[in-house]
């Protein structure tokens, strides 16, 4: 009953071009609307939902209802009588005197036509042996809400065309990349051998399937596949060594299916059978239509590889069809098509498509870390590659690609690399250039790509203390609280809080800082928050704190007082850091975070107070 839009896309192309309910109906064993006088047809219907909602059916004492009026004129009473639906969860009813079809919906009450469906149903035994005509036929719909009161669609009754239906009307045959074969070239003993594939495309261009019969087909439906043979620029590869056959022979072609499809079958060339290779493709037994509609309508075969010696030129193959049916009793007429094949020299963009690595940039976060490097790249019927970085002592990588390997690399194909970088003590970018060469050793084209490897971590020269750092534009930050035991106090005193608290730090022990380090001053933390781009203090607070996306980690390690009641406070509540910049001789400024608030302020501390620290340089 119900159909999808893409199992009937091709099928009923009127359907689907308009919005609202739309009704498409063909015939099925021709595949287009219209009947042929004196031949008995079905006609398939599809009427879609193509509305933006779902439709209610009803059953029960006002049950919904289609009504179905053939064109009168083209039927006797006798001939109505004899046509029939078949639809679960509807009833059928012929009224031959009044021309109707009835289709009476008894299946749940209020289920739902889903947009985007079709309700489809066939009417069988349709026989007219009027006069031809064109005239319409209608559909009414009753009691089912937001429909038309009824759809029409033209059904042309006409004479059936004499002599046997054509293959050339209906399918399409054709080779992908417009038939291109790129030729090879000899040196001597070196070879620039470049394998093509063709890919021919059997395509059932019609809206019925290439076979309509009720019945298995039977015979001997083939397609027989030759290319012109020799050394010419008007020949693809001579066939002359069948008995041993050498790189580029036409006997080294195979053909294949690419890709799961409709069952189709082949047989290779026989060279003990033929004089020439000849290719035959052919429908499975139990692929009953041959070529449907739809996702159903195409077979594809490769044939592969193709190294053709020859001088550029075109070529062609050739495609004979035979023994294949329309119906039971009706034979297509064999149809011959020759397809062109463009042979060209390779192209100027042959060589490296891409080059790349998934990390571009490596952060190394621990002391004596060694860093790989996964690189990878592109390639276009490259037939050898060097690869060569800056890191000194590294050896070039070479590598050769046989066109005989498994997987193949032509013309298309793919590669990696993982380099090993040792344990290194400073940050630094690593280049790397890949280089590409044909098969007579001529070079094609190089690519270079950078790595930076990122020495996340400062080691604090004075204690040999590891912190985790981050790049804010041209400023490096510390990750982590400064822990430097030789100044400062821990919160109450205790040890427990080193980490991740690190120590407090009064405003008169600011400029004992590593060489090239320093405390941030006001506008530095002001350029941390706006490289954050919050768009509010909940926001910021969010990505500065610990876990926050900006890697910052700031924390709650409160801060100490002193006077006549010194106070340590804050502890996981307030975190405060100084910053270099003074409000006066004997204060400063310091940045706050508040879990309370879930924002971040700018206060000021006495010098003799103590908070924590982080550390920035500028690069």
């Amino acid at each position: 009953m119900w159909n999808s839009r893409s199992a009937v896309d091709n099928r009923f192309p009127m359907a689907l071009e308009e919005t609202g309910v739309t009704l498409a109906v063909v015939n099925h064993q021709l595949g287009k609307p219209i009947l042929y006088i004196g031949e008995t047809a079905q006609l398939d219907f599809a009427i879609w939902n193509n509305s933006t909602s779902d439709l209610i059916l009803q059953s029960g004492d006002e049950p919904s209802t289609l009504l179905v009026f053939l064109p009168r004129t083209y039927f006797t009473t006798a001939q109505r009588g004899d046509m029939r639906i078949a639809l679960a969860n509807w009833t059928f009813a012929n009224s031959p005197a009044e021309g109707s079809l009835t289709l009476t919906y008894t299946g749940p009450d209020a289920a739902r036509w889903k947009a985007g469906a079709a309700i489809s149903f066939s009417v069988t035994n349709v026989l007219s042996t009027a006069s031809p005509d064109a005239k319409n036929l209608q559909v009414n719909f009753d009691n089912i809400q937001d429909t038309p009161g009824f759809l029409q669609t033209t059904l042309p009754l006409i004479s059936k065309p004499a002599g046997k239906p054509k293959l050339t009307d209906t399918l399409q045959v054709s080779l992908d990349n417009q038939g291109i074969v790129f030729v090879s070239t000899r040196n001597n003993e070196l070879v620039d051998a470049l394998p093509n594939t063709l890919l021919l495309n059997i395509k059932n261009s019609g809206s019925a399937p290439l076979y309509r019969g009720q019945e298995t087909w039977k015979g001997d439906p083939k397609v027989s596949v030759t290319f012109v043979y020799g050394s010419t620029s008007g020949a693809l590869a001579p066939d002359n060594d069948k008995d041993h056959p050498e790189l580029g022979s036409a006997w080294k072609i195979v053909a294949s299916l690419p890709v799961a499809q409709v069952p189709w079958g082949f047989d290779q060339p026989n060279p003990k059978e033929s004089a020439d290779p000849e290719w035959t493709l052919y429908p499975a037994p139990t692929n009953k239509e041959i070529l449907g509609v739809g996702d159903q309508a195409n077979v594809t075969f490769a044939f592969a590889p193709i190294i053709s010696f020859t001088s550029v030129g075109h070529t062609q193959m050739t495609l004979v069809f035979s023994g294949f049916m329309q119906d039971e009793n009706t034979p297509y007429e064999e149809a011959v098509f020759v397809l062109d094949i463009n042979k060209q020299n390779p192209p100027p963009t042959r060589g490296l498509l891409n080059f790349s690595s998934l990390d571009p940039l490596i952060r190394i976060k621990k002391e004596k870390q060694a860093a790989d490097i996964m690189l990878s790249w592109g390639m276009f019927d490259v037939a050898a590659i060097q690869l060569v970085s800056s890191y000194p002592g590294a050896e070039p990588y070479n590598k050769t690609y046989p066109i005989d390997a498994v997987p193949s690399t032509y013309p298309l194909g793919y590669d990696n690399f993982k380099f090993s970088v040792p344990a290194i003590s400073n940050s630094t970018p690593i280049f790397f250039t890949l280089q590409s060469y044909d098969g007579l050793g001529g070079f094609l084209n190089s690519l270079q790509f950078t790595v930076f490897i990122d020495l996340a971590i400062f080691v604090d020269p004075r204690d040999g203390t590891v912190y985790p750092v981050i790049q804010v534009g041209t400023q490096l930050w510390l990750a982590a609280n400064l822990r430097y035991k030789n100044l400062g106090m821990y919160y109450n005193n205790m040890s427990k809080y080193d980490i991740p608290y690190g120590r407090l730090y009064t405003g008169n022990e600011l400029a004992h800082q590593p060489a090239g380090w320093r405390v941030p001053t006001s506008d530095d933390w002001k350029r941390l928050f706006d490289s954050v781009k919050a768009s509010n203090d909940k926001q910021l607070y969010a990505a500065l704190i610990d876990g926050g996306r900006a890697r910052f980690n700031a924390q709650l390690g409160g801060n100490y007082t002193p006077g006549n009641s010194p106070e340590f406070q804050g502890l996981a509540l307030r975190g405060y850091y100084w910053t270099s910049s003074p409000k006066s001789s004997d204060s400063t400024y310091v940045i706050t975070f508040s879990s309370l608030t879930e924002s971040i302020s700018s206060i000021t501390f006495e010098n003799s107070s103590a908070a924590s620290i982080r550390l920035v340089k500028d690069i």
